[in-house]
């Protein structure tokens, strides 16, 4: 008689945050970061949320580290004199980080962040803040999904 294996699947992605605070515009940003660290980030269409009646857009960048299966984006956190995540008011930007890093590796990659021109803070941000607005969270895994599979 045949065994049956049954497995455990997670639907539920876990995502890390840093939080960014800079003056700086968005493409401004992104060239030092990919000139300072090496990253590659690329722009992606504009996230679009709906907020007082209203549908508002933030700006993404995109940077997929496929040797250490690792997904970075860059989210603006404010427009229009909006923000998209109220609990980071504070935060002009969030790198959001979807993969295996460690905690010790999102708290060194905040202390390079201080060096990057431009970047007056960053530091870990808790994700409770963009997992309390549910709509929020399966809004961007929606647009996520979208621009990925493109």
């Amino acid at each position: 008689m045949a065994k049956k294996i049954q497995l455990d699947y997670e639907d539920e992605i876990n995502y890390q945050f840093l939080g960014i605070s800079s003056g700086s515009k968005d493409y401004s940003l992104v060239f030092h970061l990919n000139k300072t660290l090496d990253f590659k980030f690329q722009k992606a269409e504009d996230f679009v949320f709906p907020m007082k009646n209203q549908s508002f857009s933030f700006s993404v960048y995109v940077y997929l580290d496929e040797c250490n299966m690792t997904n970075f984006y860059l989210l603006s956190n404010k427009t229009q004199g909006v923000n998209l995540i109220k609990g980071y008011k504070h935060f002009d930007y969030l790198l959001i980080i979807d993969g295996e890093m460690d905690e010790d590796d999102v708290s060194r990659l905040a202390k390079k962040l201080k060096n990057v021109p431009g970047i007056v803070l960053s530091s870990v941000a808790s994700s409770e803040a963009f997992e309390q607005v549910a709509e929020l969270n399966i809004t961007f895994e929606q647009y996520l999904h979208r621009i990925l599979k493109s």
